[in-house]
């Protein structure tokens, strides 16, 4: 409750630093838990999430960005914490589920974020290099979502895009979902 609430979160962001990868992570769903509960504690604790993404710990970086996106997909109001941090993140981020988690922000909010097309064309150019499958039909829907809103910007970037995906063998839901996109604009 709004009593004990600063207490219970202080002590599981001391359990964020521990070596046991699976304690930190269990600490951080936690947290996130509480801020989706909580409403009045949420901005404080995506803070708190935004400051660990700075840590040098690959796997605190990336379940704090993850458990951030998990808290403003219910309170739309801590997008202003997260959203000035998204560059950094697509930058630091090097778990495959996590950038994928980057690039539906990107495109979820690519209305507040300046540089959307932008990030998004970095992240296709890599296109070749990027193994999980998860990260492409991301990077699909986040891309066509910014072309609706930002049509001049992305229009070359994703025909790119769906050329690369239509031919890639290595999945049938990419291909697919590619095709399905590519038709859809047709």
């Amino acid at each position: 409750n709004g009593s004990n609430v600063h207490d219970i979160c202080g002590e599981l962001n001391e359990y964020v630093t521990d070596v046991d990868a699976e304690l930190s992570k269990c600490a951080l769903q936690a947290m996130a838990r509480i801020a989706v509960r909580l409403e009045p504690v949420a901005e404080d604790i995506v803070e708190t999430f935004m400051r660990l993404v700075d840590l040098d710990i690959a796997y605190v970086r990336s379940e704090a960005f993850k458990t951030a996106v998990d808290v403003i997909r219910v309170h739309r109001t801590c997008t202003k914490i997260v959203l000035p941090h998204i560059s950094k993140c697509l930058k630091k981020i090097d778990d495959a589920d996590a950038r994928s988690i980057v690039v539906w922000a990107i495109g979820e909010f690519c209305g507040e974020i300046v540089e959307a097309p932008y990030l998004l064309e970095g992240v296709i150019n890599d296109y070749e290099e990027e193994q999980s499958t998860n990260m492409k039909l991301h990077l699909m829907t986040a891309t066509m979502k910014t072309f609706f809103r930002r049509a001049p910007e992305t229009q070359h970037m994703l025909g790119r895009l769906l050329k690369v995906a239509i031919n890639d063998v290595s999945d049938q839901d990419v291909h697919d979902r590619g095709l399905l996109y590519y038709r859809l604009l047709n």
